[in-house]
């Protein structure tokens, strides 16, 4: 009988595109290596805590010596030696939102990693990067549990405006000229639109 995946984990990250990359490529290989081990997916508890350990790893906390499932670290090196693990120079400056996406693309569950690899309890709504502390602000007056797909792209591209707006991202030449790209992850797959920033 063939195996039906119920969920997946995907990751958006805001900061340094190598880092992003980096630290993605690293919970990949080691999700493969636990679906491999134990005919499983991890979840999305598993892969914020491996991705926030990647995030420590700068600062030397090894945690090899804890108590842990019996699978090997995220920050164990290729050669399989458990003593022997990978080391960051320096830190990885990025936030990641991990999701967990259920059938029909519902979002089941998600959560924030920040740089200092602290993991946020579940979310509802997230904005990261540049003047994502105003569109928090704005995302919490603005969301309600009842809202549709289409007024959330409306709310959030209210948001994407105000912002930028405020945080004069763009010149008065350039708010001609702009795009919104507004990415929805709905059951028809991932949703695509480029929208005028002045509307």
């Amino acid at each position: 009988k063939r195996k039906t995946i119920k969920k997946i984990s995907a990751v958006v990250g805001s900061g340094l595109q190598s880092d992003i990359t980096y630290i993605i490529s690293l919970l990949r290989k080691h999700s493969s290596e636990i679906w491999e081990r134990y005919d499983a997916i991890p979840n999305i508890n598993r892969v914020a805590f491996d991705a926030s350990q990647v995030l420590l790893c700068f600062m030397g906390y090894d945690v090899q010596s804890e108590i842990r499932d019996g699978t090997r670290g995220i920050l164990s090196n290729d050669d399989g030696d458990k003593d022997e693990t990978i080391s960051i120079g320096r830190p990885l400056a990025c936030n990641l939102l991990i999701m967990e996406v259920g059938g029909r693309g519902k979002i089941l569950d998600m959560k924030l990693v920040e740089p200092s690899g602290i993991v946020s309890e579940s979310l509802v709504g997230q904005a990261v990067g540049r003047g994502s502390k105003k569109a928090n602000e704005l995302l919490r007056k603005l969301l309600r549990d009842d809202v549709d797909i289409e007024e959330l792209k409306d709310i959030c591209v209210r948001i994407v405006r105000e912002v930028a707006i405020e945080e004069n991202l763009l010149s008065e030449n350039e708010k001609d000229s702009a795009s919104i790209i507004c990415e929805v992850l709905c059951p028809e797959g991932l949703v695509f639109n480029r929208l005028p920033f002045l509307s």
